[in-house]
């Protein structure tokens, strides 16, 4: 039996016959703990930490990662959903597929839209760069 933790994510276990299998869901099953434990909580969702020897990093897709600098803008600042329905002219709804992590209907145009409207961005860059 393999077991998966993050220390990022306390509480986010993944137990697999196989470390391929464990490969093949980390991505769903944190996303899912991301969602439960933090954003559903109204907390900010923990940014990654340095890897230490022996970790094996976890890929997050793009839009994911948009979602949760929307999601930590928004519940850093104390705003509720509602009030980010206003302040962007959508509805609520719309508001909750932009930073709900298990939705896949939200377009990083969207979100990127959203941050500019809150004063706020975020910036690409590829593993690598001298940045």
């Amino acid at each position: 039996m393999y077991h998966l933790t993050c220390r990022d994510l306390p509480g986010c276990v993944i137990e697999e016959n196989s470390f391929e299998k464990i490969l093949a869901a980390s991505p769903q099953i944190f996303r899912t703990c991301m969602e439960l434990h933090y954003r559903r909580q109204k907390r900010v969702i923990p940014m990654p930490s340095e890897l230490q020897e022996e970790e094996t990093p976890l890929y997050v897709p793009l839009r994911i990662q948009a979602k949760i600098l929307l999601w930590n803008h928004i519940a850093s600042r104390g705003l509720k959903i509602t009030e980010v329905a206003q302040m962007l002219g959508l509805s609520r709804d719309q508001v909750r597929r932009l930073v709900d992590l298990s939705e896949s209907r939200a377009n990083l145009e969207a979100i990127e839209n959203a941050l500019v409207a809150l004063n706020a961005h975020f910036t690409m860059r590829t593993d690598g760069d001298p940045l």
